[in-house]
C-alpha cells in the first residue's frame, strides 16, 4: 500500500490510498467515558519567523518526497518515490549531513517505485521500499557505517515506526467493504528476528509511538474520501505492549485523513478537521494528556490542511497553522518561497534540540504538464539551509 497526503499551503489535501486484502484478527476494546475539554480560539497574528526552501531534487522526471526524520541538528532523512513510465528507478533517499542534503543509493532498491524513512538513532535508520506493481518491498537498515538486509514485512508492509534495532513497526494493506466503516488495517512488529502480525478495525492513516508500550494509530470510522467526500469521525487505537486496544475519543464529525504525533504517553496529538454543511471546515486539534483529551479549534481563516506536529509548547496543524500553547500563529510562506507555484507539504519533523522544522513534500514547475519536483524546507531561525548559506538562494 502506498498513501500519499499531501498538504499544500494555502489550498487544499489530496489522498491517494490503494486497498488490499487482509485476513482479520481480534481487537480489543476500552470503554468509553473520557471527558473532553474544548478550547475554542479565534485571533491569530503573522510569525517573524519564516520557511525556506533547503533543497529542490535534480533532473526532469517528476518526483515528491514523503517521509522525513530529523535525528539531530547534523543528521537527517528523507525519501519519497519519482514517477516514471516503464521503468522503476531507484527511490530518492537523501542524508542531511550538517551542511547539505546529499543522495543515498540503497542497496536493493533498484526497481521499486517509493521509499520511506524511519528512525530511532542515526545508528538505527530503516528505509522501506516498495514496487507497486508487484508488492513485493525490501527492508535496509543503516547502522551509521553500512547497510543490512532486514527481512520484508509480509504483504508489502511499511515500516512507519523505529523504536530500536529490535522493536519496529510497519503498516500493511487496508481492506475495506461497502464504506469506512467496515475496513480493517494490518500492522506487523518486528522483534529483531521475526514479525508479528496485528489487526485493527479501521481505515488507518496514520501511525506513531514513543516506547515499546506507546505506539498509536489513527484512522476514521465512517465517512467516504472519495468526491463528493462525506465525513467519518476520529478513530485510534494504542499498543500497550501486549496487544492493540481502542481508545476512547470525542466523536465529532471530520474529515479523512487525520494525523497524529506521539511525544509520550502523557502527550498525544491528533489532528483533523471539522465537518460543516458545505463540506471540510476549520482545523483543530485533540491534545491527550494520560487522562483527559482537550481541543483546540484553529480560526477558520487559518488553512490547517496537513501533518500533525507537536514542537514541545504547542502544536502545527500542517505548514501554516502553529498553536504556541497560548495563541495561533500564521506561518503562511510569502509569495517569495517558490515564486507563487503550488507548493505541497507531506510531512514535518521537529529537529531535536531546536525549535526548527524540517519539511518535504513537492513544488510545482509545470502546471500544463503536471511536472514537480521533491522538495524540502525548513521553519526557524536556524541557518541550516543548502550549502550552510543563509544568503544563497535554491533556484526553483
Amino acid at each position: 500500500m502506498m498513501a500519499t497526503r499531501l498538504a499544500t499551503f494555502g489550498a487544499s489535501a489530496a489522498t491517494v490510498a490503494t486497498a488490499v486484502l487482509l485476513s482479520p484478527a481480534a481487537v480489543m476494546a476500552v470503554p468509553p467515558g473520557t471527558v473532553v475539554a474544548a478550547h475554542p480560539t479565534t485571533t491569530y497574528v503573522r510569525s517573524a519567523a519564516h520557511w525556506r526552501v533547503s533543497f529542490l531534487s535534480p533532473g526532469s522526471k517528476p518526483n515528491t518526497l514523503e517521509t522525513v526524520a530529523a535525528i539531530s541538528a547534523e543528521s537527517a532523512w528523507a525519501a519519497g518515490f519519482t514517477f516514471s513510465q516503464g521503468s522503476h528507478p531507484s527511490p530518492p533517499v537523501l542524508r542531511w549531513n550538517g551542511t547539505r542534503w546529499r543522495q543515498v543509493r540503497v542497496p536493493g532498491t533498484s526497481g521499486t517505485d517509493f521509499a520511506d524513512v524511519a528512525a530511532s538513532s542515526g545508528a538505527d535508520v530503516w528505509i522501506s521500499a516498495t514496487n507497486a506493481d508487484t508488492g513485493k518491498n525490501v527492508v535496509r537498515r543503516w547502522d551509521g557505517r553500512r547497510w543490512h538486509s532486514v527481512p520484508s514485512a509480509p504483504g508489502g508492509a511499511v515500516v512507519r515506526v523505529v523504536l530500536s534495532r529490535a522493536n519496529a513497526w510497519a503498516e500493511g494493506g487496508i481492506f475495506c467493504i461497502h464504506n469506512l466503516r467496515h475496513c480493517r488495517t494490518t500492522l506487523e512488529h518486528w522483534n529483531g528476528r521475526s514479525w508479528s502480525r496485528f489487526t485493527v478495525p479501521t481505515f488507518v492513516d496514520e501511525m506513531a509511538g514513543s516506547a515499546s508500550g506507546n505506539v498509536w494509530v489513527v484512522g476514521e470510522f465512517g465517512g467516504d474520501p472519495t468526491p463528493p467526500a462525506t465525513p467519518g469521525r476520529p478513530v485510534s487505537f494504542r499498543w500497550n505492549g501486549k496487544s492493540w486496544r481502542a481508545t476512547s475519543m470525542p466523536r465529532p464529525l471530520s474529515f479523512f485523513p487525520a494525523s497524529i504525533d506521539v511525544v509520550s504517553r502523557r502527550n498525544v496529538w491528533i489532528g483533523a478537521r471539522k465537518a460543516t454543511s458545505s463540506g471540510p471546515g476549520p482545523g483543530y486539534a485533540l491534545h491527550w494528556n494520560g487522562i483527559r483529551w482537550r481541543r483546540i479549534s484553529a480560526p477558520s481563516r487559518l488553512n490547517t490542511v496537513g501533518p500533525v506536529l507537536a514542537d514541545g509548547v504547542g502544536v502545527w496543524l500542517g505548514p501554516d497553522a502553529h498553536w504556541t500553547g497560548k495563541r495561533w500563529i500564521n506561518t503562511t510562506p510569502g509569495h517569495s518561497f517558490a515564486r507563487g507555484r503550488t507548493v505541497g507539504i507531506d510531512r514535518m519533523a521537529l529537529i531535536p534540540g531546536t525549535r526548527s522544522i524540517w519539511a518535504v513534500g513537492a513544488v510545482g514547475v509545470n502546471r500544463s504538464t503536471l511536472t514537480f519536483r521533491g522538495l524540502i524546507a525548513i521553519y526557524g531561525a536556524s541557518a541550516m539551509i543548502e550549502g550552510g548559506n543563509p544568503r544563497r538562494r535554491v533556484p526553483l
